[in-house]
């Protein structure tokens, strides 16, 4: 049984949100946790709710398992990814 690893899913989480050109800041009005909250998550220093893991899959267009470490893929849907980014890229310029 593998054990969670914070700086894995750090690493990822830190990928995906810079992969959609969103600031920590940018990330906090779409996920509603704080700035060093996600800092702490990138960083390797926080373990995530569950809650908040989805969050971050919804919001980002990408596999929870992925984010764990459980998948080689970040989306094993890229059309869907696509509608995420072009999304999330109407989002900055608004916030």
């Amino acid at each position: 049984k593998k054990k969670f690893n914070c700086k894995h899913f750090g690493a990822h989480l830190k990928q995906a949100r810079k992969d959609l050109s969103l600031t920590q800041t940018q990330a906090t009005k779409l996920i509603g946790v704080s700035q060093g909250n996600i800092s702490d998550f990138e960083s390797g220093n926080s373990e995530p709710m569950a809650s908040t893991i989805v969050s971050f899959s919804k919001t980002y267009g990408i596999s929870g398992d992925w984010l764990l470490g459980v998948s080689d893929k970040s989306n094993e849907n890229p059309f869907e990814y696509v509608g995420v980014v072009f999304m999330h890229r109407a989002l900055v310029l608004y916030l």
